[in-house]
């Protein structure tokens, strides 16, 4: 009868990590343990339980307690070695590893994820090694074929890389890993139309996967697409204000749309005259917590016959549209300045640091005065420049920035 309970006891916990139930799989194996406390089995099984559960120390005292009972259980050695390469002990992971094959040479899983800890510690070649022997007793396997894929790449193999990727993506056609992967072979291939092509479809299976815009703005930008290279960097600086390096290629992208002669963009804006052609004679940016004065600001210089963006002003005309492209003209072409209030609140809300990246690559592209900083506080705002004169919002109050923005309009 307790034999009965046991194996009861040890297919609930197993029905439960089946169903992705990692807590209660524990429970129906602790209580099967307690019936039989050197069932390896149950050992193995709450151990994996326990790796997704990301509780790896636990999950390797299990292991051990497996292996005391069954030292030859390759399973419990590979699923170590798991848990060991998670707490990024990649050495011990490979010696688990390896001694899992000699038990069972054929089994691939331990043979990929070895490689996976060989990549980890720049081993590329080795780390082919144990791909090519995985792919072996399972050649469609496409983690194999796309890890080993991306090993080829950081050694500089590209075009080997490259049909690796293509064979783990006939297997999964919708991997958008092993499809950005292989963007990245075809950017150093300087093959940049199809390396957009590899990102966009990346995107379609995950859009807001941050390396494939990241990647696919590169290639557009050495397309001479620069526009949509824009486009794209500003979609990654949606998802990451602060990448330094995103911000800097857009600056470096503007820089090239000045000078490009072909693009025409700045002599457009140099013929325009202040309040001619624009939608918005002024573009608020600003954190919600500050509505308050802001909107203020806003009746003011709408009394003043101003053309302002205030987006209280707007609501049923934004009600629908998909806000990161249409702030793109707002904050962009279509307003002759942005004000910008500079607050603490300013410079920790990705929607304002969405709208100011928009707004200082307009300035850039303009080569004048755009953006106009009202100081709420003493916050320092990342990207604006150290020397760029600025309205104090405790000194000048609501009618001394409202009469600073007419005269301005005025130059």
């Amino acid at each position: 009868m307790e034999s009965d309970d046991y194996y009861s006891l040890k297919n609930k916990g197993i029905s439960f990590i089946n169903r992705g139930l990692y807590k209660e799989a524990i429970e129906w194996f602790d209580r099967a343990l307690k019936i039989k406390s050197d069932d390896s089995n149950s050992l193995r099984n709450k151990g994996i339980s326990l790796v997704w559960l990301e509780r790896y120390k636990e999950a390797i005292e299990c292991y051990d307690k497996a292996l005391k009972v069954k030292p030859d259980d390759y399973e419990s050695l590979r699923n170590k070695g798991i848990a060991l390469f998670w707490l990024e002990k990649y050495e011990e992971a490979i010696k688990c590893y390896d001694r899992a094959l000699k038990i069972k040479p054929d089994d691939y899983d331990s043979l990929r994820n070895k490689g996976i800890a060989l990549f980890q510690l720049k081993r590329y070649k080795e780390a082919i090694e144990c791909y090519d022997r995985a792919l072996k007793f399972k050649p469609s396997d496409y983690d194999s074929l796309r890890e080993k894929g991306v090993s080829l790449s950081n050694m500089g193999m590209y075009k080997e890389a490259v049909k690796s990727l293509d064979k783990a993506l006939k297997v999964k056609p919708d991997d958008y890993n092993s499809l950005r992967h292989k963007g990245v072979s075809l950017l150093w291939l300087k093959l940049y139309k199809e390396a957009v092509e590899c990102y966009d479809l990346a995107l379609k299976f995950k859009p807001d996967d941050y390396d494939s815009l990241k990647g696919k703005s590169i290639a557009l930008g050495s397309l001479g697409m620069y526009k949509e290279a824009i486009e794209s960097l500003d979609q990654v600086l949606r998802i990451k204000p602060d990448d330094y390096q995103c911000l800097k290629n857009k600056d470096n992208i503007l820089e090239k749309m000045r000078n490009d002669r072909d693009i025409k963009i700045e002599m457009e804006y140099v013929n325009k005259s202040k309040q001619d052609d624009f939608k918005y004679d002024i573009a608020l940016s600003f954190a919600g917590e500050n509505r308050e004065v802001v909107e203020q600001i806003a009746k003011k210089l709408a009394e003043n016959n101003i053309q302002v963006f205030y987006d209280e002003f707007e609501k049923t005309k934004l009600w629908g549209k998909r806000l990161s492209t249409h702030f793109q003209k707002t904050y962009g072409e279509n307003t002759c300045f942005v004000l910008v209030f500079v607050s603490k609140e300013y410079s920790l809300r990705d929607w304002t640091n969405f709208e100011f990246s928009i707004a200082r690559g307009e300035a850039k592209v303009r080569g004048t005065e755009f953006i106009l900083p009202v100081r709420l506080d003493d916050t320092l705002l990342f990207g604006l420049p150290d020397d760029m004169a600025y309205l104090d919002f405790d000194t000048e109050g609501i009618d001394g920035i409202v009469s600073a923005v007419i005269d301005k309009l005025k130059d």
